[in-house]
């Protein structure tokens, strides 16, 4: 099967428990991810960004985030987020926090995080000195599926969260509708990529967390726009850049239209687009899972 950036690899589905996940490889993950990855994984295909150039693109996309967090967010609060790239979320986070620290394979990304005076491992949460039962939320975003032993990473972390702490995980959707409704054969092709081990959908991730010993929601969200979606229908292609997808949805308005015209096609296709949002959602396929869970009791003792 073609993956991104033209590599070939099986993709395999579990017949018993509808797993996705992509022909194992025999490689050094942590080394991978230390330089190669952001080589060719970037907010703009075919660009190579600094840390500071990730940091300032992904910046403004945080909010969705933190609205899902509004009920657990503390000032007192501990915060662990595990892949945490640039610092993006760790940045946006941190005045709604006590502790905002990080974990980041990528030396560049890590380096750029800890000179925001964050700390930063760049290790396994086990080769931390990250006291037991100390952290109050741990979040995982776009980053459970690159992990190459799921179910041992869920019963790490279960180790270090206090008793009532919280696992928040956001994860790309298998059940993506570019996919599964639309059957778009230029974003398979994109989708699938080398350093995504595990594809999951509501009902694998959820067995998954119960199976490790976590309660809680699944439920799915929509970063990228309706014209996102509409690039992908009608070219076969990608928009610009992350940025684009994620913005704010505008229509390519010739130049010299008067502003009143200008405004009122811009807010009719913002309008379409929280219409194709909320669709979305109600149906459960927005592009990523959003989970937020505690510890089951038995887990806690």
């Amino acid at each position: 099967t073609k993956v991104r950036a033209g590599v070939e690899r099986k993709v395999f589905r579990c017949n018993s428990c509808g797993l996705v996940f992509l022909e194992p490889r025999d490689e050094d993950l942590k080394e991978y991810y230390r330089e190669a990855y952001r080589k060719v994984y970037t907010p703009a295909p075919g660009k190579v960004f600094a840390s500071e150039e990730i940091f300032k693109t992904y910046l403004p996309m945080q909010n969705i985030r933190l609205d899902k967090l509004t009920g657990i967010l503390r000032k007192d609060a501990r915060l662990l987020d595990i892949g945490c790239s640039a610092g993006q979320f760790i940045k946006a986070v941190a005045p709604h926090v006590g502790t905002a620290m990080g974990i980041e394979y990528n030396a560049s990304d890590a380096e750029f995080v800890r000179s925001m005076g964050h700390r930063v491992w760049s290790v396994p949460i086990e080769e931390t000195d990250i006291a037991p039962a100390s952290l109050d939320i741990v979040t995982v975003y776009q980053t459970f599926e690159h992990i190459k032993e799921p179910q041992y990473f869920l019963t790490s972390i279960a180790k270090y969260l206090k008793p009532d702490g919280h696992l928040v995980i956001e994860v790309p959707n298998v059940h993506d509708p570019l996919l599964t409704v639309f059957g778009n054969q230029g974003y398979e092709d994109f989708y699938y990529k080398e350093a995504h081990l595990f594809y999951y959908a509501p009902d694998t991730l959820r067995r998954m967390l119960e199976r490790t010993g976590y309660r809680g929601n699944v439920t799915t969200i929509q970063r990228y726009h309706v014209l996102n979606s509409l690039s992908w229908m009608y070219t076969g292609k990608p928009q610009a850049s992350a940025e684009v997808g994620m913005g704010t949805p505008a229509l390519p308005i010739a130049t010299g239209v008067h502003p009143d015209v200008v405004g009122r096609f811009n807010a009719w296709i913002r309008t379409a687009d929280e219409a194709y949002k909320k669709l979305l959602i109600d149906l459960n396929l927005g592009e990523s899972l959003f989970f937020i869970g505690t510890k089951a009791a038995e887990t806690r003792s």
